[in-house]
């Protein structure tokens, strides 16, 4: 089901996440060079971390809240929508 394809991929994500911030801790100061390989990685991966599609806690109301409800909305309007 799409709602627990996606509680996967968040947990992915923030797995992906954890991997690269412990190497970059394990590594040496130099990783912290705007051009190191390793510091755009980790740029790149925490962005993508960032993004609510990838948000765990979300999504997992989400996910949550279908399988209390099969006919909750898989994106329920936000505060700025009810105005």
């Amino acid at each position: 089901d799409q709602i627990q394809m996606r509680l996967t991929i968040a947990h992915v994500v923030r797995d992906c996440r954890d991997a690269v911030r412990a190497v970059i801790e394990g590594s040496g100061a130099s990783v912290h060079y705007l051009d190191h390989e390793l510091q755009r990685i980790h740029r790149d991966v925490q962005m993508m971390g960032a993004h609510t599609v990838f948000d765990l806690d979300l999504v997992a109301e989400q996910c949550g809240r279908a399988l209390l409800d099969a006919n909750a909305a898989l994106f329920p309007p936000g505060p700025e929508r009810n105005a």
